[in-house]
């Protein structure tokens, strides 16, 4: 099993894990009636209008380093990997704004200035080192999603 599979496999399964993780996530947030000491009720620990906005900046990065990614990629697993991020995020992005919508709530047009630093940064990258720098930013970016839905949810879980 080569390097760059065991990188793909790795960066898939944390989106994956992340992805169903952010759903949990927002349906526990989301049904909490319980107060937290600041007197806020714990379904509003995050706001449902800053959770969407994060959620959908963070999808759209997605798309965007995911198409640089089939632009600039050389080996055939992370174009594959960036094809599913693409329609993974889409899918995604569709229906949380059917959500926001139906909730009221506007979403932002574009990326987070952190995203678009990170897809600056992968442009300008020597394309032989594009696939390596990509699919760090995807595990590193996953686990720091993954940890914050985590930390969330524990916060509103140890509330009830």
């Amino acid at each position: 099993m080569s390097l760059e599979t065991k990188v793909a496999k790795l960066v898939y399964v944390s989106c994956v894990t992340m992805f169903l993780t952010l759903l949990g996530c927002w349906t526990l947030l989301a049904h909490q009636d319980v107060a937290l000491p600041n007197g806020r009720p714990a379904g509003q620990a995050v706001s449902d209008e800053q959770f969407a906005h994060n959620a959908a900046q963070g999808g759209m990065a997605e798309v965007k380093l995911g198409q640089l990614a089939q632009d600039r990629g050389s080996s055939d697993v992370v174009k594959s990997f960036a094809q599913r991020m693409i329609a993974q995020h889409s899918r995604a992005y569709d229906q949380l704004k059917q959500v926001a919508a139906q909730a009221n709530i506007s979403l932002p047009a574009d990326i987070s200035a952190k995203d678009q630093s990170t897809y600056d940064k992968l442009f300008e990258a020597e394309r032989q080192r594009f696939d390596r720098a990509y699919a760090r930013d995807m595990v590193d970016d996953h686990a720091a999603d993954l940890a914050e839905f985590q930390k969330e949810a524990n916060a509103a879980g140890a509330q009830r």
